[in-house]
């Protein structure tokens, strides 16, 4: 077998070029449920890509059950697609896989005009395999067109990466994106005829001593109607006499390949409420199928697990995050501060990331922060940790708004957390104390420990002038990310204790402590609050950096010298990164002084100070950034 990998007489004219996308349109994309959509995105137009004239998805139809189930092999009927744009024509391919590389020959080929955002290609004759490359060609630049992508995983999606001399797909995920391409299968697994729990929900306001009703969708992925069946649906709690068990019966046979639909339009919904404890705490809805014995049935399909919280301590503040450029400062700043000036959305705060070191109030703090939310592109708007704008786009204040109001109401397990500063010559202490006086949670018994997935931050921001307004701007990190490795139930609490160096900071400007809980990989903010620092320093410590002190160039790029004016014939220069970190130190005799750029290990921001040999309470600091 020749792998397409080595075959360049399909891409023997490809010109070179590096992908990059802009913000979508947020567009959700409506799943087709009749057949299995298989897709590794999540319906939503968050990115548009360009640069390549190839793009693919490796489907790994074998695996898609793993653990549960291996080597199924999935019978394709047809091809999903989405576009973000139409009028133009596309050709779309289908690959077998060897060892993770297409292979040819094609299994079959397909070109069609993009008439509809939401191209369905039906094939001519139904292909069965294990493992299936879709390769869609389609020619992309800056202004379009583009493909559509959901922000995921990237690991399943691929582009044509032809810079390195022989043509390869890379995904995208390797290339730095987290994204997924808005392309699909629609078949049947070979081996499987079963139903499928597709969705499970609570309807109604979850909160303590209300009523609220299961809704759910049930498909019949057969050829044969399917009836006497049932669903069987728990509600748990920590303290299990609050436990809800209730059995509901679909009276209605269910169509081949069709879905079942409980909800407000089914006779008898209003008999299933399921009454909220006054107490709060933590839920799980279970839900799980019970089918008629002669239905074949696969049982990982036929289960969804949901965590519901009930909690009642209100939050001291809620967090909007903005990662901008400083050209979008203006735009979204303003618009923000106009939606937030109501006094119910007083306790919102805007806390700003400028990621692109080029920027001047940017820094690799801000960075982290962004690449650990998964981002891609800019600007994004973050509210609450787990709600999502993306760009700016027509509607935005409407829009963030109606999250701002959402926000307002959400509710902590963290009933106090106590903040104790101890200052000592640079090192600044923090002892934080997190209490739960009424939340119950669980822990263990194989149910989902909210405590134990979820991190805590600390972050001290800036006041800085935005666009003619003050907001707080990131200067560094105290813990980012830090994991919790115990629970937190109720009645217990949870003492711990970091540092912060102050080196560097002016005791002239407005600082401020920022820190909450998120759970993992960018979930909701559960708690968060905030203090007000005043910096100080001893006598010998700090004089506020002279106009005759200069760095330049300033940032500083690739291998230039940097060039260090201290306005003074001899002193002690010093280099710190941004965590206070001692990495160059070397003395001056003479005014201007020249720095190797190998001095700075990576692109980032560093503090430079000289101090006068002669009088130490002399001594001068200056931001650089360094770009490589």
């Amino acid at each position: 077998m020749k792998r397409l990998l080595i075959l360049l007489i399909l891409f023997a004219f490809v010109p070179l070029m590096a992908i990059d996308c802009l913000p979508g349109s947020g567009r959700s994309v409506e799943q087709n449920t009749r057949d299995y959509h298989l897709a590794y995105h999540r319906g939503v137009d968050d990115l548009h890509f360009y640069g390549s004239n190839s793009w693919a998805v490796r489907f790994d139809f074998a695996h898609y059950y793993y653990p549960n189930l291996q080597d199924l092999s999935f019978t394709i009927n047809a091809l999903r697609l989405w576009f973000p744009q139409t009028g133009d024509s596309v050709t779309v391919r289908l690959f077998s896989d060897d060892e993770g590389q297409v292979v040819v020959p094609e299994l079959a080929s397909y070109s069609v005009l993009v008439d509809a955002n939401d191209l369905t290609i039906p094939l001519s004759e139904p292909i069965s395999e294990q493992c299936v490359w879709m390769v869609v060609d389609y020619e992309t630049f800056f202004n379009g067109p583009y493909v559509s992508a959901s922000t995921g995983d990237g690991s399943h999606s691929y582009f044509l990466n032809t810079s390195m001399g022989t043509p390869f797909y890379q995904n995208l995920a390797h290339a730095g994106y987290n994204a997924e391409l808005l392309f699909g299968a629609v078949g049947e697994f070979a081996q499987l005829s079963d139903l499928r729990l597709v969705s499970l929900n609570l309807n109604g306001e979850y909160v303590p001593e209300q009523t609220v009703y299961p809704s759910f969708v049930i498909h019949n992925h057969s050829d044969q109607a399917v009836s006497g069946l049932s669903i069987n649906l728990n509600l748990t709690f920590p303290q299990a006499s609050e436990n809800i068990t209730q059995t509901i019966d679909i009276a209605d046979a269910i169509p081949p390949h069709a879905d079942f639909v409980w909800d407000s339009h089914q006779p008898g919904y209003s008999d299933y409420g399921m009454f909220i404890p006054r107490d709060p705490m933590q839920a799980r809805l279970r839900g799980t199928i019970v089918p008629p014995e002669n239905t074949d049935n696969y049982a990982p399909n036929n289960t969804i697990d949901k965590y519901y919280y009930s909690f009642s301590d209100e939050m001291p503040i809620h967090i909007v995050e903005n990662f901008f450029r400083s050209a979008n400062a203006s735009s979204i700043l303003h618009q923000e501060a106009a939606a937030i000036a109501d006094a119910h959305l007083r306790d919102i705060h805007l806390l700003n990331y400028l990621p692109i070191l080029a920027d001047t109030l940017s820094s690799t703090a801000a960075l982290n922060h962004f690449s650990w939310y998964g981002f891609n592109t800019l600007p994004r708007v973050v509210l609450g940790g787990d709600s999502r704008i993306i760009g700016l786009r027509h509607g935005f204040i409407d829009d963030f708004t109606a999250k701002c109001d959402t926000l307002s109401q959400k509710r902590s397990f963290i009933s106090y957390c106590r903040l104790d500063m101890e200052t000592e010559a640079e090192t600044m202490t923090l002892n934080f104390g997190l209490t739960n006086d009424n939340t119950q949670l669980f822990s263990g018994g194989g149910n989902y420990d909210l405590v134990r997935n979820s991190v805590f931050f600390v972050g001290l921001f800036k006041e800085e002038s935005l666009s003619g307004q003050n907001f707080w701007n990131l200067e560094k990190w105290v813990v980012h990310a830090l994991p919790f490795d115990v629970s937190l139930n109720m009645g217990e609490r949870l003492d711990f204790t970091v540092e912060m160096s102050t080196l560097g900071l002016d005791p002239n400007d407005n600082f401020r402590l920022y820190y909450w809980i998120q759970e993992r990989r960018g979930g909701s903010i559960y708690y968060a609050d905030m203090m007000d620092v005043e910096i100080t320093v001893s006598n010998d410590d700090y004089v506020q950096t002279p106009s005759t002190f200069s760095l330049s160039p300033n940032p500083l790029r690739g291998n230039r010298a940097l060039t260090v004016d201290s306005g003074k014939s001899s002193g002690i220069l010093k280099i710190y990164n941004i965590r206070g970190q001692l990495i160059h130190m070397q003395s001056i005799s003479q005014q201007k002084t020249q720095l190797d750029p190998s001095i700075f290990p990576q692109s980032g921001v560093y503090l430079v100070s000289i101090q006068s040999l002669g009088d130490k309470t002399q001594k001068q600091t200056a931001k650089i950034s360094i770009i490589k």
